[in-house]
């Protein structure tokens, strides 16, 4: 599984921004006079707002999509199990688990693995809730690491605790590496030629 992308584009006087959907990023969009477009599935901000919109991006992600941002692996533990009423557990701005209702069971979200213990549904028809039982034990792939280390000092707590697992390389920008070739191909031309040159006025 990949890890949830965070895409921003400009169009004209308008940004926007695809991302995975988190509580925390649609109360502060709105607060930007941000709106949700259902069709395009990306919320719309005024593109003067754009720095703000990046920072929020990396407020609640970790990133707003920057190619060369360094992402790592996680182990998140939860000691005590965790209860998100209507609503999916989230840690370091990844969806662990969600579910749906009362009886719906939970799904773990993109780019999560469970190691250990159990996730599941819980609660009354009404007023459901997710639940990941205590002493289970998550993966999480490709995490922004800025945000796993600023998480994983402020949350070991008695609730959870997250370990830091490996360093995964940023993201390859393709069209700039064959850009670099091609100067490098055309440099080693000019130089070969200069040598040339030199040798025959050598001799």
């Amino acid at each position: 599984m990949n890890a949830p992308i965070i895409s921003i584009t400009r169009s004209g006087s308008d940004i926007s921004v695809a991302s995975p959907f988190h509580p925390a990023f649609v109360h502060r969009a709105k607060e930007l006079g941000g709106k949700w477009d259902a069709a395009a599935k990306v919320w719309a901000f005024d593109a003067r707002d754009e720095d703000d919109v990046r920072a929020l991006c990396r407020e609640v992600y970790g990133t707003d999509g920057s190619a060369d941002t360094k992402l790592v692996d996680l182990r998140i533990t939860f000691k005590s199990g965790a209860r998100a009423g209507q609503r999916a557990v989230y840690v370091c701005g990844r969806e662990i688990a969600r579910a749906w209702g009362r009886d719906s069971g939970a799904k773990l979200g993109e780019g999560v693995k469970l190691v250990e213990g159990r996730i599941t549904s819980g609660g009354s028809m009404k007023n459901w809730a997710t639940v990941v039982d205590a002493g289970s034990i998550f993966i999480v792939r490709d995490v922004p690491e800025a945000k796993a280390r600023a998480e994983a000092e402020a949350c070991n707590t008695d609730e959870f605790s997250i370990e830091i697992l490996t360093s995964a390389p940023a993201a390859v920008d393709v069209s700039a590496l064959q850009a670099e070739r091609e100067k490098l191909v055309a440099r080693m031309a000019e130089i070969d030629a200069i040598l040339s040159a030199q040798t025959a006025t050598a001799a």
